[in-house]
């Protein structure tokens, strides 16, 4: 994986790519993503990052993680990551109604 420097402040350690479980390459932006990253290739988890765009109230948003079934390679789940439960709880308002009434699972984990 190539680091890019970056402030650590709010877990912006480097940004760059990654090689997923199954041999996906997805970009982090963050040492958070790079973190949860490793926890799904653990769990041998599907997952796409920033993969589409929404606009929402005039905002276009691109959420971090998008969650896939690996059998019906259906949409499982949409996940932010975040720092704080502060930004957590602005996404979720922010947002999470949006995704409710799209049918979509949408969650914003926070990793300190």
């Amino acid at each position: 994986m190539k680091l890019k420097q970056a402030s650590y402040k709010n877990g912006r350690g480097y940004s760059g790519w990654h090689k997923g479980y199954y041999d996906q390459n997805v970009y982090c932006r963050s040492l958070l993503e790079k973190i949860y990253c490793l926890i799904l290739d653990e769990q041998k988890i599907f997952y796409e990052t920033e993969k589409q765009t929404y606009l929402i109230d005039g905002y276009n948003y691109k959420p971090d993680f998008f969650i896939y079934d690996l059998e019906t390679k259906s949409l499982k789940m949409i996940r932010e990551i975040k720092g704080t439960k502060k930004e957590r709880d602005d996404y979720l308002k922010k947002f999470g109604m949006f995704f409710k009434k799209c049918n979509i699972d949408y969650d914003v984990m926070v990793i300190d």
